[in-house]
């Protein structure tokens, strides 16, 4: 072992991939490891400063972050947050017995500031510590903020409120003192912060042929923020392959009241923001950069590294980037947003390559852990017809998601992620389950909405935290182990996996043979983390949600580029027939998504899920294909629609569209039906037209 040198045995990076309001996930997965960690350097020594008999003393450390998204926040203001050392909140949060998971309770957490900033503070349409709702208007009012040209910036950015972002981030900045540096973390922690540079970063190769020089150019958008933070912990560790690059550095010793009186921890929050800015649902960033962070950079390839030191970017001449580079910054997932391999080469002893056989259960002491709250890969089109398309409506709404998913593309990581014994390469995602054998179709509530449902109700957050600790004691507990013989473990205190829970073992049988534990839990962390009930909102909720979209919509329109100019009465005649569909089509998305997932509080809903409870296979059977039919349905808009209307909108879906809906509304009661017609603006009864069918929120 080498922690009597004062180095760490077990090396970690922690990748946290993009999830926009899913983040609460991977920040509780982060929220226990530290715990996990704090709680073992409890017990390392006895009351003499001796090494306890039986408990390991080999050293883990974790000595580099790297977050795109929603993981950059956690990234962030995680490290920050724990430079202040784990803290337990008050034990009446969480009831006597320090595991509380009723509903409205308050997650056990070490972290408070990561706790805040993803749990308590980002929010539809609360407000709590003066924090603004992301649905309020107060960022479209006032005077506007002045940008990095000396010009008022636009205050059309975004379609929600993202300045609340802002704010949050600075509550978790200026929060508390640093407390005494961190024995399980390194002294320089290395921190990566993704972002996508909409002005580029441009790159030459000059080629030689017929006795002149021929100039190929290229731009690259995916940028990165360097930054390595000292004094956050007491381990050594020094990186071959970013020792070559140009970090900013930042003092843990500056945190607290006054840390954005300094122009690198302003930075700090602003390249956190630029990697959240999911593209035009939160506002993109002006930034600014240190024109010497760019030279030199290194990549994450299998390159050598003093080629790679040669290249600097070809900036135009006429471009003065002496001190700094400016650009307009969006989410730094749209380009990566799992950034695994930043840390692998950070990790790397010889980069670019390890030693053979250096990531096997015997000889590994060093990994990168993902959290990645969605790892599910992107759908892919099973349709024959839609594969082939070739209109082109069909083929530009493809084009964005094909540029981003072949962006993310990583060849290298694909074909080492057949090797099934690298001991270097782990993954925390989102699993739950109710009994030992049934694992949940959806794990995490902020998955809702592709991601942003969890700034509906704090209790999705909430959950989601608390999985996220839960899924991580699990990974801890069951998996994240090495070999007996591996050096880097202590091998007179083994502890074997997998490890108990409240002084049980795991029920478990598919878990791996003959591995030790790299993180042995002791006080808190051994203590089974409880699973929280499955969160739903009130219709009252959704109705509320609804009327803060519709006069957002409103207000944004009010501050459109273009208002006051010749171009109002085209403006103004697309808004008379845009306006009502834009709320009908987001109230129809956001339903059908509710719906689906189980997450609106009706009895009538939750009946649809009940096939526990329905003995009769046929019965099961009907159950599934309403359940299933109500989410398409709904999601078609809030029209009512005859049976030929909803026959012809669900082409090719195989449905028995019309015994579907007699279903729905004769035996769930879900559904209304009523002869009459219907325009899209008006219902006029008439007795003598068809049928037609819609759902009345009142009735659920």
């Amino acid at each position: 072992m080498n922690s009597a040198n004062g180095q760490f045995d077990f090396k970690i990076g922690l990748a946290m991939s993009g999830a926009i309001s899913a983040g609460a996930y991977s920040a509780g997965v982060f929220d226990f490891l530290m715990e996990a960690l704090s709680e073992w350097e409890k017990v390392r020594f006895d009351a003499n400063g001796r090494p306890n008999p039986g408990v390991p003393q080999h050293r883990v450390g974790i000595v580099a972050m790297s977050g795109s998204s929603a993981g950059a926040i956690t990234a962030a203001v995680g490290a920050t947050s724990v430079a202040r050392g784990c803290r337990e909140s008050e034990p009446a949060d969480f009831g006597t017995d320090g595991r509380r998971s009723d509903p409205g309770s308050v997650p056990r957490h070490v972290l408070p500031e990561l706790y805040k900033a993803w749990v308590e503070h980002p929010d539809f349409l609360e407000s709590i510590d003066g924090i603004e709702p992301l649905l309020s208007n107060a960022d479209l009012t006032g005077e506007p903020a002045i940008g990095l040209d000396g010009k008022p910036i636009s205050k059309f950015v975004s379609l929600l409120n993202a300045r609340s972002l802002r704010d949050v981030g600075k509550l978790a900045l200026t929060s508390k003192d640093p407390s005494a540096p961190q024995p399980f973390l390194s002294a320089s922690l290395h921190l990566f912060i993704t972002m996508t540079n909409l002005r580029g970063i441009p790159y030459r190769i000059d080629f030689l042929g017929d006795g002149h020089t021929v100039e190929y150019g290229m731009m690259s958008h995916a940028d990165r923020a360097y930054y390595r933070l000292d004094g956050v912990g007491a381990g050594d560790f020094v990186s071959a392959w970013a020792s070559n690059s140009t970090p900013i550095v930042l003092q843990a010793s500056s945190l607290g009241a006054g840390v954005l009186n300094n122009e690198d921890w302003n930075g700090y929050l602003t390249h956190t923001l630029t990697s959240s800015a999911f593209p035009i649902g939160l506002a993109a960033q002006q930034v600014s950069m240190g024109a010497d962070c760019y030279k030199g950079r290194m990549f994450a390839l299998p390159l050598d590294l003093n080629r790679m030191a040669q290249v600097s970017p070809c900036w135009p001449a006429t471009y003065e980037q002496t001190v700094t580079v400016t650009f307009a910054g969006v989410d730094g997932g749209a380009l990566d947003n799992d950034p695994f391999q930043l840390l692998r080469y950070t990790l790397m002893e010889t980069p670019p390559h390890d030693e053979d056989g250096a990531h096997t259960p015997s000889k590994a002491d060093r990994a990168v852990i993902m959290i990645s709250p969605f790892p599910e890969p992107p759908s892919f089109e099973l349709d024959p017809s839609k594969a082939i398309d070739v209109s082109l409506l069909a083929v530009v709404k493809r084009l964005l998601p094909t540029f981003m998913q072949n962006a993310r593309f990583k060849p290298e990581e694909v074909v080492k992620a057949y090797d099934r014994l690298d001991a270097s390469r782990w993954l925390i995602g989102p699993l739950r389950y109710i009994q030992p054998d049934r694992r949940e179709p959806y794990a995490i509530a902020c998955g809702l909405l592709g991601g942003f449902g969890g700034f509906f109700d704090r209790e999705f957050r909430r959950h989601d935290y608390e999985l996220g600790r839960r899924n991580c004691q699990h990974f801890l507990a069951k998996w994240f182990g090495v070999a007996p013989d591996n050096p880097a473990v202590d091998q007179a205190a083994l502890v074997a996996l997998p490890q108990p829970l409240n002084g049980r073992p795991p029920l478990s049988t598919d878990l791996p043979k003959g591995r030790v534990a790299v993180i042995p839990l002791y006080g808190s962390a051994a203590r089974a983390v409880k699973i929280r009930p499955w969160p739903r909102i009130s219709v009252k909720t959704f109705r509320d949600f609804m009327k803060a979209v519709e006069a957002r919509r409103d207000a944004l329109w009010k501050n459109l580029p273009g208002q006051g100019t010749g171009a109002d009465l085209w403006l103004g005649t697309g808004w008379m027939f845009a306006r009502s569909r834009i709320a009908d089509a987001i109230q129809s998305v956001v339903l059908a998504d509710l719906i689906k997932r189980n997450q609106l509080k009706s009895d009538k809903i939750r009946q649809l899920f009940r096939e526990d409870l329905v003995p009769d296979p046929k019965e099961r059977e009907a159950l599934r294909l309403d359940r299933d039919f109500l989410v398409a349905y709904v999601a078609l808009g809030t029209t009512a629609l005859s049976v030929a209307e909803a026959a012809a909108k669900l082409d090719g879906q195989g449905w028995d569209v019309e015994a579907r809906l007699t279903s729905l509304e004769k035996e769930r009661r879900i559904l209304r039906s009523a002869r009459g017609n219907a325009t899209g603006l008006v219902w006029i009864p008439n007795p003598l037209a068809d049928r037609r069918y819609w759902l009345d929120l009142n009735d659920l």
